[in-house]
């Protein structure tokens, strides 16, 4: 049955010109949403690729995801999408959501660690209090000081939005800085006292309130755990893994949407950077400072061979240009215009642009990561306190207990992974604290959470390579074999939607756009990082932008 199309609204959508600003995830998707109703849409994407912090490549003959690399398995909007572009049968659960924290080893050298994984949980929290992990990660001290949450007088309890605070005075410091602060800074960069209880953990409080004591609550609220993309990174307890990814790499994804939008007669323009952004009587001028091109889905992202790279140097993944997108010569301003603006950028370009037609918005101070993958021999292990060691396949550090925040085996954590690198090879990703301040929201996008750059800062890849493997040895034990292949990427990380401070900044960012008239802006530094959340985000968004459009103003 074909649906009947308004003549009328279908007029107004084909006279509705877009200029999307960014390709990344959200550039992508506000382009798809925009040009699946009709309107001629253009996309500028600043560098050679899209896609930003999804990039797949292939290390060694394995495609590896270097930096975003999950999925939520539940309902959403991502869900709709992947369903939308036919991926549903390319995703696979993760083999195991267990989580562990290393800390420092008690009677062992300096810089080594202690594995654990945590027990029954939510963001940090345990539910059983005299659990032995938890006796094992925050001592007999830590464990007795937790165990007076529940001896507190109910009386006592009142709505603490502040989770640090929260876990402080009910269960001690020990459990708020070697259990719950390893997730929310290892995983997001935000101190716990940063961090919303109830929007890290929903219904909280609540519990906190019916159970009168907070490991009450988490055991409550265990069989319902949330699956979001916020600082929730409590074990699954049904059997049923909440996360997933697709077999091929998340660039599959990036690939689908980009042939379907080319299929739609989008513009997608590759090494195309917006230098200018002016007001005209009748929408906007757009100028890029370099000559216009259009993208073929090389320039999707789509995994290559970066095995053939020294050891320590960046595997130029997802580098790839399209057929006729790199500009010859010096570059020249192009110029274009367009109805209705949509800006999908980095935080700090977003930034600067708004600030030339007198609009300031707050973007948020973010850490920044040195990313490295490795594929590493898998070496029989040796005798001695790391033999045989099995790290689940997510591991975060409790803050200045490693130089790295987390580290994954990707071949533990995803079947396909395992399967392409055999017994003889393994997969891990390190993620280090960079050692050059705080981010800016710059990079080369802004999409899931992550602002992906090429190499920067005071070491070198090789460097970077060498610290990596130390600790991937260090936490995973002597089972880590030579490096054969490594690639770096650098990453500015976007706080989650469960910051306290969130949603009054992008409130008054969105607001501040607003009023500009025909421009809107969408990415994780608006929505809150993570991938599900950016693409729940910017359907939303661009759902206002398309009725305002096509309806008028109510």
């Amino acid at each position: 049955m074909t649906e009947h199309v308004d003549p009328d609204l279908a007029g107004r959508a084909a006279a509705t010109r877009v200029v999307v600003v960014g390709g990344g995830i959200a550039g992508l998707v506000a382009a798809w949403e925009c040009a699946r109703i009709g309107m001629p849409v253009t996309l500028l994407e600043a560098t050679g690729r899209l896609g930003g912090s999804i990039e797949t490549v292939r290390l060694d003959g394995i495609a590896v995801d270097l930096v975003a690399d999950a999925v939520p398995r539940g309902p959403g909007a991502l869900a709709d999408l992947i369903d939308d572009l036919g991926l549903r049968e390319l995703v696979e659960p993760a083999a195991t959501e267990v989580v562990a924290i290393a800390a420092a080893a008690p009677n062992r050298p300096a810089g080594a660690v202690q594995v654990t994984p945590l027990p029954q949980h939510l963001a940090g929290i345990p539910a059983n209090t005299w659990a032995e992990p938890v006796r094992r990660i925050v001592g007999a001290a830590g464990v007795w000081r937790a165990y007076l949450d529940r001896l507190r007088p109910p009386l006592t309890i009142g709505r603490q939005r502040s989770l640090g605070d929260l876990v402080r005075t009910r269960m001690g410091a020990r459990v708020r800085d070697r259990m719950v602060a390893p997730l929310s800074v290892g995983l997001y960069g935000v101190e716990p006292e940063l961090v919303d209880a109830d929007l890290a953990v929903p219904g909280l409080s609540a519990a906190l309130t019916r159970a009168g004591s907070l490991s009450g609550a988490v055991g409550q609220l265990l069989p319902d755990a949330p699956s979001g993309d916020g600082t929730d990174a409590g074990a699954t307890t049904s059997g049923h893994p909440r996360r997933g990814t697709l077999r091929g790499g998340l660039s599959t994804l990036v690939s689908a949407l980009t042939e379907r939008l080319r299929d739609l007669d989008v513009d997608i323009r590759l090494d195309a950077p917006v230098v200018e952004l002016r007001p005209l009587d009748d929408g906007w001028a757009i100028r890029t400072s370099t000559p216009a091109s259009s993208a073929g889905t090389e320039g999707a992202g789509s995994a290559e061979e970066g095995a053939g790279a020294p050891v320590g140097t960046t595997a130029d993944g997802g580098a790839d240009r399209a057929a006729g997108a790199e500009a010859s010569g010096s570059p020249t301003p192009t110029d274009m215009t367009a109805d209705i603006v949509v800006l999908a950028a980095t935080a700090g370009s977003i930034a600067a642009l708004l600030t030339t037609l007198g609009v300031r918005v707050e973007v948020p101070v973010a850490p920044v990561r040195d990313v490295v993958t490795l594929v590493t021999d898998a070496a029989t292990p040796t005798s001695g306190p790391d033999a045989g060691r099995a790290a689940p396949a997510l591991v975060c550090a409790v803050p200045g207990a490693s130089a790295a925040a987390t580290l994954v085996d990707a071949a533990a954590m995803w079947p396909s992974v395992a399967a392409a690198a055999g017994p003889e090879r393994r997969v891990l990703r390190v993620a280090l604290v960079a050692g050059d301040g705080d981010g800016d929201g710059g990079g080369d996008d802004d999409d899931d959470g992550y602002a992906t750059g090429r190499a920067a800062g005071v070491e070198s890849d090789a460097a970077l390579v060498a610290r990596a493997y130390h600790e991937a040895v260090a936490v995973f034990g002597s089972g880590v074999g030579e490096v054969r292949a490594a690639a770096h990427r650098r990453v500015t990380l976007m706080p989650p939607a469960s910051t306290l401070d969130h949603a009054d900044r992008a409130t008054s960012a969105r607001a501040a756009v607003a009023r500009l008239g025909g421009v809107a802006a969408v990415g994780s530094w608006l929505s809150g990082g993570g991938l599900a959340t950016v693409v729940g985000d910017t359907v939303e968004e661009i759902e206002s932008v398309r009725r305002e459009t096509l309806f008028g103003r109510h």
